[in-house]
């Protein structure tokens, strides 16, 4: 029979911290678990230091050279079995009570797809960090609980998110329906998961610092900021964006974004991607999903059928194609958006 979860750890270049992970699992007052280590690629002692811990839920693969994060998370997601899966980085450490509480939550509330904790950063030598100006504090402690629309709305507006991937515990079969860890991705993989899983599924977040998260000050982990790594996440958004369209109900989706209502008369859910689109390229404040909303009227555009449509319900033709294409970067470059292209909108389409 599998175990009720599943731990998934990959570790690359770790040995200062692999141990303290490792022992911060098996400490754990919930141990109906398994864990399984991917050593990936490391060039350091990490084997050696994960293959010290002698016990037999504990399960040790090793890869070379270096295939990445993603990679990395997928390959575990696919080996292992139990009911509900925890993801902890090889740096981070969990509070003793971590998976009890989860586990109690998830079987109490069926609804919710996902179940995360709040974070309390630690230094690279394990001393906590208080800060309230800390960026994971920022990130992961200061935003309440809310539905998964306006979670998704939260992901929507700032191309960021709440949920810390080293406290997550997911539910196997959400995880199934999902595309986890999609291997195009290197930077925003998590993101993308938690947005694929928020349009069909609640989350909570529970209001305790129950996981560690190690914080370097000179930014040397995965995600810092570098030009490179800015224009990775440029391209990357494009995926991320295609997780909004999955919402399938108009309830769900006016949740999400209220302002059709303002915009549009006619409302059903086979325009969703429609409604995307148009209030992205309007009302987001990142570049990055307006091109990519952009990119997806174009497609939308492609046959005849849509464009019939979207020209039958909204009046919207290949001429006002044409002139948002030839007005998009004017006016984000002025940081107007839409700009002279607004009194065309509430002229043109079928608003209120």
């Amino acid at each position: 029979m599998p175990p009720k979860v599943s731990v998934n750890i990959a570790c690359y270049n770790h040995e200062k911290y692999i141990g303290q992970a490792l022992q911060s699992v098996l400490d754990q007052t919930f141990q109906d678990v398994e864990i399984f280590v991917l050593n990936n690629g490391s060039t350091d002692n990490s084997l050696r230091v994960i293959e010290s811990y002698k016990d037999s839920r504990i399960h040790v693969e090793s890869v070379f050279p270096n295939k990445q994060s993603t990679w990395a998370g997928r390959y575990l997601m696919e080996k292992s079995t139990g009911e509900y899966v925890a993801l902890l980085c090889s740096d981070d450490v969990w509070e003793k009570d971590k998976l009890q509480k989860q586990v109690e939550y998830l079987n109490s509330h069926p609804q919710a797809g996902a179940v995360f904790t709040r974070v309390q950063p630690m230094g690279d030598r394990g001393q906590l960090i208080h800060n309230p100006k800390n960026h994971y504090h920022r990130q992961f402690n200061t935003l309440s609980n809310r539905t998964a629309p306006l979670w998704l709305r939260d992901i929507w507006q700032r191309a960021d998110h709440s949920f810390c991937c080293s406290s997550a515990l997911i539910r196997r079969e959400v995880l199934k329906e999902s595309n986890y860890y999609d291997v195009r991705l290197k930077y925003i993989q998590d993101m993308t998961l938690w947005a694929d899983i928020l349009t069909k599924h609640e989350v909570y977040i529970l209001d305790e610092k129950l996981t560690k998260m190690r914080y370097f000050s000179n930014h040397t982990n995965l995600s810092a900021g570098s030009l490179k790594t800015s224009f990775a996440i440029l391209n990357e958004s494009f995926v991320l964006y295609e997780q909004f369209k999955k919402m399938k109900d108009i309830k769900q989706f006016l949740e999400f974004m209220p302002q059709t209502r303002e915009y549009f008369s006619c409302l059903e859910s086979q325009y969703i991607p429609f409604y995307l689109a148009i209030l992205t390229i309007k009302a987001c404040p990142k570049i990055h999903f307006k091109q990519a909303a952009l990119k997806d009227l174009y497609d939308q555009m492609a046959l005849k059928e849509s464009r019939d449509s979207l020209e039958r319900n909204f009046n919207f033709t290949h001429l006002d194609l044409y002139r948002l294409s030839e007005e998009f970067y004017p006016n984000v470059w002025k940081q107007n958006v839409l700009g002279r292209m607004f009194p065309f909108l509430k002229s043109r389409m079928s608003f209120k």
